[in-house]
């Protein structure tokens, strides 16, 4: 029983031994991956969740490459799921906006007891960090500004005064 357990020992030593040594090419796949998947990463969210009332509810995400994902739900104009396109100026203007209203330094939940508020979740992944902000109630009047620019900016892509594309997806 003891040789076994020996045996069991210096395999296990072997197998896990073996894992821990990495070569130069596994670490560049391994960056790989990770550049890779950071691509489907949007550098910024925003969902505006239901209330018992008529608010609206919807997801918008907007990725590095001006790609913008938007699914309406309730009570907006154009329900269904959106594919549009921006210019990066587009998209460098919303970057800015985002180090203006200074993110990463809001607090990440903003609530209170009352059940029929809507929240407004906010996500960023920008200059290698992310913060996530809950605003239900009372967030920073900066923070409640910049979710009104980009609500405006929904409705003016929607519109089409932005000149960027915007398309509805068969779901």
């Amino acid at each position: 029983m003891i040789i076994m357990n020996k045996y069991l020992c210096i395999i296990i030593i072997c197998f896990f031994g073996c894992s821990i040594f990495s070569t130069d090419q596994d670490k560049s796949n391994l960056d790989k991956n990770l550049i890779d998947s950071n691509i489907d990463i949007p550098f910024f969210s925003m969902k505006r969740t239901p209330c018992y009332g008529k608010c609206p509810t919807y997801n918008i995400s907007f990725f590095s490459d001006g790609k913008i994902i938007y699914e309406g739900k309730k009570f907006v104009t154009n329900e269904g799921k959106y594919l549009g396109q921006l210019n990066i100026k587009t998209v460098a203007l919303i970057q800015d906006k985002i180090r203006q209203v200074d993110f990463f330094n809001l607090d990440s939940v903003y609530d209170a007891r009352i059940s029929d508020l809507p929240s407004v979740i906010l996500e960023v992944n920008m200059d290698g960090s992310n913060h996530k902000v809950i605003d239900r109630y009372k967030g920073p009047i900066k923070l409640r500004e910049f979710e009104k620019y980009i609500d405006s900016f929904i409705l003016k892509l929607e519109s089409g005064l932005l000149g960027d594309s915007w398309e509805k997806v068969n779901e």
